[in-house]
């Protein structure tokens, strides 16, 4: 069946069933765009109309993606951000500067990496522009698939090395009990972990899980009154309390570094978190991307050597 999608699908039409997908219902989407809802709608509709299929599912909570709109909504927003990166390339051909790239970090890495290893970004590669998204494993592959971020930092899951992607392992981000740095179990090595109650973060699912395990497998008591859903609360409340948490010590970097926080030594035989760099497998790096990748590359490996909040990959 010939649907003549190249002559006949526009780029409004495009950007439509990006936005809707992204925002989640014609509303929102049409506020996005700054369009109506009308318009937004008769949009959508052509370009159902062009594909022969049912993008979305609407109803009165929103807008879903169909059992079909996958490949659609993939392609709308590979070509959208293809057509992104000309327009880059051009404004920096017209400006004189040399290379934009846009970095996808899980949360572990966007605190207790990028800082860091970005410090020195102007003085070793001078012009380069770097833009940093971070989110979720799910959420990073997708805009990685679609080419709106460069390459992903952080922990390779099972299930991300599949054929869209290369991972490039660098390091393991272990699990560590965290508490504030005056606190009982530093001072009295006598004292069991499970006389104190665990806050655990909520996090993604998957994550989530590991946390929980790891806390089971050290017998913590979790609290059933307090769950931490973001970092710096997290840090305030072990800095006021004698509550003891379960984390990557990556997460907390900086708060261990000023002596705030202390993470309790990690067992060797722990279970193994490899993390490191996440390629699009059908697309070639940037040159910018290239060069960013070098610069991490480095930096992590002087990490290494210092013996901080990450470690050697033990399965090299």
């Amino acid at each position: 069946m010939q649907r003549f999608l190249n002559s006949r699908l526009s780029l409004r039409q495009l950007r439509a069933i990006a936005a809707i997908d992204q925002c989640g219902s014609l509303s929102r989407a049409a506020v996005s765009l700054g369009m109506t809802q009308s318009a937004l709608s008769k949009s959508l509709h052509e370009a159902e109309s062009i594909l022969q299929v049912r993008v979305f599912e609407r109803s009165a909570r929103g807008a879903t993606r169909s059992a079909e709109g996958d490949g659609p909504i993939r392609a709308a927003k590979t070509i959208l951000a293809t057509l992104k990166r000309l327009e880059d390339e051009l404004d920096r051909s017209a400006s004189g500067s040399i290379d934009t790239v846009t970095i996808g970090a899980l949360q572990s890495a966007a605190i207790g990496l990028l800082p860091r290893l970005l410090a020195s970004v102007v003085d070793r590669l001078p012009g380069l522009q770097v833009r940093v998204v971070d989110g979720v494993t799910s959420d990073l592959l997708v805009q990685l698939s679609s080419g709106e971020i460069d390459l992903v930092l952080g922990r390779i899951y099972r299930g991300t090395e599949e054929e869209r992607f290369i991972a490039e392992r660098l390091y393991d981000e272990p699990l560590a009990v965290i508490a504030r740095a005056d606190h009982p179990i530093f001072i009295d090595e006598s004292e069991g972990l499970s006389i104190f109650e665990c806050v655990l973060p909520t996090h993604s699912e998957r994550f989530g899980r590991e946390i929980e395990a790891f806390a089971e497998a050290l017998g913590l008591r979790p609290s059933n009154l307090v769950r931490a859903g973001s970092v710096g609360f997290l840090c305030e409340i072990l800095r006021w309390s004698d509550m003891i948490t379960v984390l990557p010590a990556l997460m907390v970097a900086g708060e261990l570094e000023r002596g705030a926080l202390k993470a309790m030594p990690i067992p060797a035989d722990q279970a193994l978190r490899p993390s490191g760099l996440m390629w699009c497998a059908d697309r070639s790096p940037t040159r910018g991307a290239r060069r960013l990748a070098e610069l991490l590359r480095d930096g992590i490996q002087q990490l290494l050597l210092e013996g901080s909040t990450i470690r050697p990959l033990a399965n090299r």
